[in-house]
């Protein structure tokens, strides 16, 4: 038996918790599936099902807990926020773990993931407190501890890490996203500063972001680690020594756990920023510095983060960018290998932040040769509105085409390629979804560039 508080989750003999009555919305199939619905409020339902707990919100958690078995002072949390990179971190994390013999769960946009093995997926990037209880379950019936969480603002925000021991954090950069919802930077910076204000033992940042000096203030756990590749007086400095045309980087590296050069096939040097994240989290658990070092040559990216697909002569990327810090750092990292032109596809989600899109076409026109304006998940509004806003920001000696149907964009590029040239297409990455409307339609930009190239 387990609890669930979404109705996806329903699996025979559960028992759904219903805050505000929300059972109300569940099926007839839904609700015979179910053994109990718990529910916050009286009501004047005449199911069976229905069991009425005052406080059923401040309860729940400790009941669950207390039924599964769930110690959470057991568990080891290492918990990664930032506006971009969380995911790759996350996973770069669990990677090595895994590489090591040691083992260890995940969360984060990709989804549930114990031992490398990805058990379910999530519809958030930080799930509710219930569904968090339901995967520590998962951890502790195989024998795992070791929890690697990607913490969102709007999670952290909206308190889903209740209860969770903030045992170790990382910071990988603060830039603009999220606006729709936090409506200002200064309140963005305060959702994310909860989480280091709250971290009791190491806590890892990048040296090199503009806003690390607030991350500096809010901590005051046990030790702090900076990074970066600039300032040779942070606890983890690293120098680019090269980089190859097939995506190895190699490098050095200097930390109080020892210095080595090092190579990872991870194509952009900001990708050594998300490896370096989880290091002081790493030595904690008793890894030996150079046997994080060799696994590094072991590590890959994860899905839809600059997923490289050759055809013929080219290069094509896949990759989830939809920032425009996260695209500016990619088309830059990516503009450091061999050659000769660059198309890029582009589009912006709708019903989110309107006034990044001009600073999205602005990056484009920096370092695409050509840029194919698209479709990525409008949602409620115009496509062509959206595309017009990314328009306004590229240079007007920039070359560039707007094609809103995304699969005909993606097939015009490619069928536009010419030797040596790269196509890069950003914004969706691992999604196989498109959002037209309130409608969930099945998209894969990878699968549309293997159509075009089989």
């Amino acid at each position: 038996m387990i609890y669930v508080d979404h109705s996806n989750d329903i699996e025979p003999d559960s028992i759904f918790i219903s805050i505000n009555n929300g059972y109300k919305h569940l099926s007839a199939k839904e609700i015979e599936l179910v053994s109990e619905i718990w529910s916050s409020e009286s009501t004047t339902s005449n199911l069976d099902k229905v069991k009425v707990i005052p406080d059923l919100d401040s309860k729940v958690l400790q009941i669950i807990e207390s039924d599964y078995g769930l110690v959470l002072e057991n568990f080891e949390n290492f918990f990664i926020t930032g506006t971009n990179g969380k995911t790759t971190s996350a996973q770069f994390v669990s990677q090595i773990l895994n590489i090591n013999n040691i083992n260890n769960g995940a969360m984060g946009t990709l989804g549930c993931y114990i031992n490398g093995k990805n058990i379910a997926s999530q519809r958030l990037t930080t799930e509710t407190p219930i569904y968090i209880r339901n995967f520590l379950k998962k951890c502790l019936d195989r024998n795992t501890t070791k929890i690697i969480y990607e913490a969102s603002s709007i999670g952290i925000e909206s308190n889903r890490l209740e209860g969770l021991s903030i045992d170790h954090s990382g910071f990988t950069n603060f830039t603009r996203d999220h606006l729709d919802h936090h409506k200002n930077m200064p309140s963005y910076l305060k959702a994310k500063l909860e989480l280091v204000k709250n971290t009791k033992n190491s806590f890892t940042y990048n040296l090199d972001d503009d806003s690390s000096s607030s991350w500096i203030k809010a901590f005051s756990g046990d030790s702090k680690f900076s990074i970066s590749c600039i300032k040779p007086s942070a606890d983890i400095f690293f120098s680019v020594r090269k980089i190859y045309s097939d995506g190895k980087i190699a490098f050095d590296i200097y930390s109080p756990w020892g210095s080595s050069e090092g190579c990872a096939s991870v194509f952009t040097d900001f990708n050594l920023v998300n490896i370096f994240i989880g290091l002081p989290f790493l030595m904690y658990q008793g890894l030996a510095f150079d046997s994080f070092i060799s696994s590094l040559a072991l590590i890959s990216l994860p899905t839809g983060r600059q997923k490289l697909i050759k055809y013929k002569s080219n290069k094509i990327f896949i990759d989830y960018a939809h920032t425009p810090d996260a695209i500016e750092k990619l088309l830059s990292g990516l503009s450091r290998l061999e050659s000769v032109k660059t198309t890029l596809i582009i589009g912006a989600g709708g019903n989110r932040d309107h006034g990044k899109r001009s600073l999205m076409g602005s990056i484009s026109s920096k370092y695409a040769n050509h840029i194919i304006i698209t479709s990525d998940n409008p949602r409620g509004e115009d496509p062509q509105l959206i595309a017009d806003m990314i328009a306004e920001g590229i240079e007007e000696t920039a070359s560039y085409e707007i094609i809103l149907d995304r699969a005909k964009a993606i097939t015009t590029a490619i069928k536009k390629l010419s030797c040596d040239e790269t196509l890069i297409i950003i914004g969706k990455g691992h999604e196989d979804y498109q959002i037209i409307g309130n409608k969930r339609f099945h998209f894969s930009d990878e699968e549309e560039v293997n159509k075009c190239i089989t």
